[in-house]
């Protein structure tokens, strides 16, 4: 595969949308469109886009809209995101892609296909945030930083209309960072130290990030309707759902449902198992006449 290459766009409010593109290394093949979580980049997908089995499709790879190379402060809900996505796939010419989304991206996943079913193929749900399913601790901790969050997003917006902002933000290759710090996720300190908030924070702007944080709890997928072709892969330890219950809304008929070993943080935890099983999911695809090139 090559190096890739960047495009951006600019969606109706102006906000220029950047994001990264693979070309497969040979022949027409499906596009898939990776679309990142909470206070992350394109980046977070380098190392899968570089897998073998991912070099004989095209790749598409944005920068969600206030975060990365897209910043902006406005627009951050589930049209604003799901209308520039829509955008980049009109700008490349793009059908039917597979859509793959983690924790944030995977409820924007849902409301790229809500939005119009027929132009999606499959899609790959990774550590999706169902609220309605929230492992307890998660629960506790949004109980507690919801209030939080609503007020000092009133304080940041007040700042930022009175012209206080930054313009300057640190940039963050997650292919390289995630190597790194995976061996360093030793306990609860460290997780919340190097994966945490104050990182995100230092990469976007805080009224966005805040604005993304309140859309996991607004916006409500409707996980139960969904008909297209789906694998979900849920964290086995440490991720975001409980399995306390026995089931969640992803867990029936029609969607292949996969308790993977990793934590919440499933790209950096477990690469090699994601792989596996969006592989032998789009075989599955094909054996059954539901794939499309």
């Amino acid at each position: 595969m090559n190096s890739g290459y960047d495009r951006t766009l600019d969606a109706q409010d102006g906000t220029r949308i950047h994001y990264r593109v693979y070309e497969p290394t040979e022949g027409r093949a499906a596009t898939f469109l990776f679309i990142h979580g909470l206070g992350s980049n394109w980046t977070r997908w380098k190392r899968l886009a570089m897998e073998p089995f991912f070099q004989r499709f095209r790749l598409i790879l944005p920068d969600l809209r206030g975060h990365g190379d897209s910043i902006t402060r406005q627009g951050i809900d589930a049209d604003g995101f799901a209308a520039d996505l829509e955008a980049v796939l009109k700008k490349e010419d793009v059908e039917r892609p597979v859509v793959v989304g983690h924790c944030l991206g995977a409820n924007i996943a849902v409301r790229v296909w809500e939005r119009n079913p027929r132009t999606v193929q499959a899609l790959v749900l990774i550590e999706p945030f169902i609220t309605e399913d929230l492992h307890g601790a998660w629960k506790t901790l949004h109980g507690i930083l919801g209030p939080v969050v609503w007020s000092v997003g009133l304080l940041v917006g007040a700042l930022n209309r009175l012209g206080l902002r930054r313009s300057r933000f640190r940039r963050v290759d997650y292919s390289v960072y995630d190597d790194w710090v995976r061996p360093r996720l030793t306990n609860l300190f460290n997780v919340i130290r190097w994966m945490g908030p104050w990182l995100d924070l230092q990469c976007m702007p805080a009224a966005s990030y805040l604005a993304s944080y309140r859309f996991l709890f607004r916006y409500r997928p409707p996980w139960r309707k969904i008909d297209a072709p789906a694998l979900a892969l849920i964290a086995r330890q440490g991720g975001v759902l409980s399995h306390e219950a026995g089931e969640h809304p992803l867990d029936r008929p029609g969607i292949q449902n996969v308790q993977i070993e990793a934590s919440h943080f499933v790209l950096t935890d477990n690469r090699e198992g994601v792989v596996r099983w969006i592989q032998a999911f789009i075989e599955r695809l094909k054996g059954e006449g539901r794939w499309k090139n």
